[in-house]
């Protein structure tokens, strides 16, 4: 199995292209990329978790969670958080939750829905 490739540089600067997924856009439209970054998410009633990607697309991302989301959540991410100069700060809603094992809650598929302001 390919490991996923680590940023571990702090003095990094994280910058992805992403715009928001356009309305009824297929569901993974985008190639995914399988890397572990750093990300804290936050939900709107104020719970907060660090925690790491899965995969990365231009659209979303996937992370595993111990917070209690469903589908339709929305949520903001930082991605690189702890970890780049210039983390990436995003708004995202919950598109699939998959429930797990191994004291997680879900692994979270969210799209991006567009910028932090």
């Amino acid at each position: 199995m390919a490991q996923s490739p680590d940023l571990g540089d702090k003095g990094a600067d994280l910058t992805l292209p992403v715009e928001p997924a356009a309305q009824g856009a297929e569901r993974r439209g985008a190639r995914r990329v399988p890397v572990r970054v750093p990300i804290l998410m936050m939900v709107p009633n104020g719970a907060t978790e660090e925690t790491f990607t899965r995969d990365v697309s231009k659209t979303g991302l996937s992370f595993p969670t111990t917070l209690d989301i469903s589908q339709g959540d929305s949520i903001e991410v930082i991605v690189g958080h702890g970890v780049v100069a210039h983390p990436m700060r995003q708004r995202a809603r919950v598109a699939r939750r998959i429930p797990e094992t191994r004291g997680l809650k879900a692994l979270v598929g969210a799209q991006f829905t567009g910028p932090q302001e």
